[in-house]
């Protein structure tokens, strides 16, 4: 996630940002069998620059204004699976649903949403002896925002359920 933060910072220009960051807790239950927990958190203005890194879904129309302020926060629980029996280390599938909320808001509107998904994939996770860990997968998955009565309406459009692809690049450190 932070390497798609540096290059939304090196992209984008003036009052445009986006910045997302998680991180992942893993646990082995056996050697074929892990659970992991990711809690996300994201902040953009221009849903535009947001739709095309797979966090929005639709092609942003033209009518809709371009200074949009969507933050977000999602949790993902996920099961995952070592074919091999090396625990932490080594080749994975998984499957991770998503649940959480999103605010859309742009000067009088201030939309919410609860946002639900599903997402698989697969990778391989490399564990040195320091503890230091490097992860490297893809994954394919649909997230949809449902929205709350009183909002406007406006951006219901672009939080329909899409196909996102993800490409996850991790370092982190195992204990």
């Amino acid at each position: 996630m932070y390497l798609s933060d540096i290059f939304l910072f090196a992209v984008t220009k003036g009052d445009v940002y986006g910045l997302l960051t998680g991180f992942e807790f893993q646990w082995a239950l056996t050697k074929y069998w892990n659970i992991s927990v990711e809690p996300r958190f994201g902040i953009f203005k221009d849903a535009g620059i947001e739709n095309g890194f797979g966090y929005g879904s639709a092609v942003k129309p033209d009518d809709f204004p371009n200074r949009e302020k969507i933050t977000h926060v999602t949790i993902n629980p996920g099961v995952l699976y070592r074919p091999f029996g090396t625990m932490l280390k080594g080749m994975y599938i998984g499957l991770y649903p998503t649940i959480g909320w999103k605010n859309v808001s742009l000067e009088t509107i201030d939309d919410n949403y609860f946002v639900l998904g599903i997402t698989g994939g697969a990778g391989y996770q490399w564990l040195f002896n320091n503890g230091f860990t490097i992860a490297l997968g893809g994954a394919i998955g649909t997230t949809t925002g449902i929205p709350n009565n009183n909002n406007s309406g406006q951006y219901d459009e672009l939080l329909k359920p899409s196909l996102d692809f993800i490409l996850n690049i991790k370092l982190g450190y195992s204990f």
